[in-house]
């Protein structure tokens, strides 16, 4: 895809990005992996548009099933902010738990062999799903993070959105390293 939305989609990636750098500049050091996947978790609940309400109208959640790889960094960058005046909220999951409350869940490679599984318990419920795990959105997840020359990627799966009920903006496709559907 390409034009002017995909223009300003990228900028606004590269503000987030660039805070980011900003923070870990002021820390000594590049952002990890981790950071960037953990910012790349919060915009994602700015470009993607969930069916009303889904779940309610309280917080947003973001969940993290298994072993959470973000430590302290995903609470940090989400604190006091809000996605369409609903703050959010961090919620840890253990892989055989209940995600009814889960707008975005992060599948942790600790429960990589657990994901069809998880994603199948979710087949048809407004869940944006994410995970680092190798092949995720090829296997029906909606977003996979990839690492290409030292950069985190995502690739999108767009039948898996479709599925879920959910409204992939744009400029979040744009940004994608790949998108995938069904001919």
């Amino acid at each position: 895809m390409t034009g002017s939305g995909s223009g300003r989609a990228a900028g606004a990636w590269r503000w987030w990005l660039w805070i980011l750098l900003a923070t870990a500049a002021a820390a000594g050091r590049a952002p990890g992996e981790f950071e960037v996947k953990a910012a790349f978790l919060f915009n994602f609940a700015k470009f993607v548009d969930w069916p009303e309400p889904s779940p309610g109208r309280g917080p947003m959640v973001i969940g993290v099933v298994g072993d959470d790889p973000f430590g302290p960094v995903l609470p940090q960058i989400v604190r006091e902010q809000t996605v369409r005046g609903r703050r959010i909220e961090i919620r840890r999951f253990r892989a055989d738990d209940d995600f009814e409350a889960c707008h975005i869940l992060f599948l942790s490679r600790s429960v990589a062999a657990e994901a069809e599984g998880i994603l199948g318990r979710l087949r048809g419920r407004p869940v944006l799903t994410v995970s680092d795990v190798e092949g995720f959105a090829e296997r029906g997840g909606t977003i996979g993070f990839a690492l290409v020359e030292q950069s985190v990627r995502f690739d999108i799966n767009l039948d898996a959105a479709t599925a879920a009920d959910l409204r992939m903006s744009a400029k979040l496709l744009a940004v994608a390293r790949k998108v995938i559907r069904t001919p």
